[in-house]
């Protein structure tokens, strides 16, 4: 019995440790920045976003083809929370808007590291991913992973049982970004998204021609290995980013 009791109090005091550890990885999380200085659309590529993160306070607003809208502010320096949505044409398309989060929990010279989540409440669609970015911005490479959980209409996310009728897909996403001077970036990504029901594939290749809080993305895309339709080239992907 005493044995017992020594190995109690011996479990209690590793666990408020333990969780002393804890608070202040979190503290160094919320508090270190997060590297080199931001310029406009350093937080993603094309479609994948990277590892990097703006200063604690700034924000930015991404335009796709004038349809689906982004608006993200850095709560800290590692901490950015956004809402996504398509244009609101009306009060149907406003049921699609996601909240997510992307979180930078390691950062050095060469490496750095972001997990990300979203959700869209109606549609009861959850993702969590992460991102991992090596090498200078200016020269680049990100690798990253994510999946999505979709419920079925009944299903609410309170319970582990309402998990038995999901449905999943997977992606997984390279991305290579080369400056080729101060204003002008090369991008090139490829993505292929395993599906329950289908699997796609998307690569994308395009100049981002920026200034420190502007970005535009031009790319050419298309499917490579479940490409449907011979006649398909390409087609184009239009993106605009500001800084403020």
């Amino acid at each position: 019995m005493h044995i017992s009791k020594k190995i109690c109090h011996f479990m209690l005091e590793m666990g408020v440790v333990m969780k002393r550890l804890f608070l202040l990885v979190v503290l160094f999380t919320l508090t270190v920045p997060a590297g080199a200085e931001y310029m406009a659309g350093d937080h993603e590529l094309f479609l994948m976003p990277t590892a990097y993160t703006m200063p604690k306070g700034a924000s930015y607003f991404s335009d796709y083809e004038v349809v689906i809208l982004n608006y993200t502010y850095a709560v800290t320096s590692r901490t950015h929370v956004g809402v996504f949505s398509f244009f609101p044409i009306n009060k149907e398309v406003l049921e699609t808007t996601s909240i997510g989060i992307k979180q930078n929990y390691y950062s050095s010279e060469q490496t750095s590291c972001a997990l990300w989540t979203a959700i869209i409440p109606k549609s009861k669609v959850f993702n969590l991913g992460n991102v991992v970015s090596l090498g200078k911005k200016n020269k680049s490479i990100h690798i990253a992973a994510s999946a999505v959980y979709f419920a079925n209409e009944d299903a609410t996310f309170d319970s582990a049982e309402n998990f038995k009728n999901r449905k999943w897909s997977f992606t997984y996403t390279m991305g290579y970004r080369r400056d080729m001077s101060e204003k002008t970036s090369l991008l090139v990504e490829y993505s292929y998204i395993s599906a329950s029901e289908e699997d796609a594939d998307i690569l994308c290749v395009g100049p981002r021609f920026r200034t420190k809080k502007i970005a535009w993305d031009i790319a050419a895309a298309r499917p490579i290995f479940t490409n449907d339709d011979p006649s398909l080239i390409v087609f184009p992907i239009l993106k605009a980013t500001i800084v403020f």
